[in-house]
């Protein structure tokens, strides 16, 4: 649904909306050890994420330098979804 919002909102808005979102991969909290050495396995990243890269992807979509990023979704997953 947010992604159909970003582009709805980036295409209805004459320029003027900058609609993006971020598709978020597992984040390591408190998780099961065994749970996370699974779920970093099918990953290339070989890792679960940490809040710090799903927010360096949030910066990225803020910033300058995704001016020309339209009702897109940055994936930030570690390669989980490639497979």
């Amino acid at each position: 649904a947010l992604e159909s919002l970003a582009r709805y909102l980036s295409t209805t808005s004459d320029g003027r909306i900058r609609a993006n979102s971020v598709g978020a991969g597992g984040i390591q909290r408190e998780q099961d050890v065994r749970f996370v050495k699974e779920y970093s396995s099918r990953t290339p990243a070989g890792r679960m994420a940490t809040e710090d890269d799903i927010v360096q992807g949030i910066k990225f979509l803020l910033g300058d330098e995704s001016r020309y990023v339209f009702g897109q979704t940055l994936i930030v997953d570690g390669g989980f979804s490639i497979w």
